[in-house]
C-alpha cells in the first residue's frame, strides 16, 4: 500500500456496536431462515385453525405473527448488550482508518489491521454506515458521517466490484 487516498475515524460506541450487529445479523442465512421458519409455522397453525376450529381461533397465531419481530429484536438487543458489557476491549474503541488503492489499514490501541479489498467478503451499506466485512460476522465499521463524499463514493465502487466478483 503506497499513498493514502482517504482517512476517517470510527468510535465503537454501544449504539454503533448494536447497529453493526443488527445490520450484519439481518443478512445472515440463519437469521433469515428463522424468520421464514417462524412464519411458515404461523401459516400452518392458521390453516389448522381455519380447518378444525373457528376463524376466531386465528386470533392467537395472528397476534404471534405481529409480535414475533418485536420479540426477535428485543432478544437481539439483549444479547448484543450482554456481549458489549463483557468485551471491554472494544468499548469506545477509536479506530483510525486509512484507505489506499488496494486496501485499507485500521489502527487502534488493540491492533493494526491491514486488509486488501480483494480479500473482503462483502461490503454492506446502510443509510448511516458501511461495513467492510472480512467474513459473515466480522468486519470494520465505517461511519458515513465521519467520511467525505469522495470516500463514500470510493467505498461504494469497491462494494460494486465485490458484488460483481461474488456474482461470477
Amino acid at each position: 500500500m503506497k499513498n493514502a487516498l482517504y482517512e476517517t475515524e470510527t468510535v465503537m460506541s454501544a449504539s454503533e456496536y448494536l447497529t453493526f450487529n443488527r445490520a450484519v445479523l439481518r443478512r445472515t442465512p440463519s437469521y433469515v431462515g428463522s424468520y421464514i421458519a417462524a412464519y411458515v409455522m404461523f401459516a400452518l397453525i392458521a390453516v389448522i385453525c381455519i380447518w378444525k376450529l373457528s376463524p376466531w381461533a386465528l386470533f392467537v397465531p395472528g397476534i404471534a405473527m405481529v409480535l414475533f419481530p418485536f420479540i426477535q429484536n428485543a432478544q437481539i438487543k439483549r444479547r448484543v448488550k450482554q456481549a458489549w458489557k463483557t468485551n471491554r476491549t472494544i468499548q469506545n474503541l477509536k479506530t483510525h482508518l486509512t484507505f489506499y488503492d488496494d486496501g485499507y489499514v485500521g489502527t487502534n490501541t488493540a491492533e493494526t489491521l491491514e486488509v486488501r479489498y480483494d480479500k473482503l467478503w462483502r461490503i454492506y451499506e446502510t443509510p448511516t454506515n458501511l461495513y467492510l466485512m472480512l467474513g459473515e460476522t466480522q468486519g470494520t465499521n465505517v461511519i458515513k458521517a465521519n467520511c467525505t463524499p469522495e470516500l463514500i463514493a470510493f467505498l461504494q465502487e469497491k462494494k460494486a466490484a465485490i458484488e460483481s466478483r461474488a456474482a461470477k
